[in-house]
């Protein structure tokens, strides 16, 4: 486990963050969501997650998501969690971007900031 945590934290803290929200969505993702959730753009996204294939910690799927490349990682970083992301809050807000995606109304700041997506600590 110290090793993928050295991993981990050899990212950048846009890419912590940004894998951060992707562990609590789930073992499998997508960048659009996760730019949903985050109120980031999806081309950071994808550079965050560029970096973390950088250091083995995910890889993309066939379906065009992405996934863990191992459970270890998603459990150290869910660990990472502040309380009332790891509750209630971030849960919600990966429901709610679910929804949106599917409307076509996902990826707005707007919609991010309004439901608070910054709440993950930075390591």
């Amino acid at each position: 486990m110290d090793l993928l945590v050295h991993r981990v934290d050899g990212l950048g803290a846009d890419a912590q963050e940004l894998l951060t929200v992707a562990a609590a969505v789930g073992s499998r993702f997508t960048a659009d969501l996760i730019a949903a959730v985050s109120g980031r753009d999806a081309p950071d996204v994808l550079a965050g997650f560029a970096e973390a294939a950088g250091q083995q910690l995910l890889e993309p799927t066939s379906d065009g998501g992405f996934t863990f490349l191992h459970n270890r990682i998603r459990e150290g970083l869910l660990e990472r969690l502040d309380d009332a992301s790891r509750g209630r809050q971030l849960p919600t807000q990966v429901r709610h971007a679910e929804a949106c995606r599917r409307s076509g109304q996902a990826g707005t700041r707007q919609f991010c900031v309004s439901f608070g997506c910054h709440s993950v600590k930075r390591a």
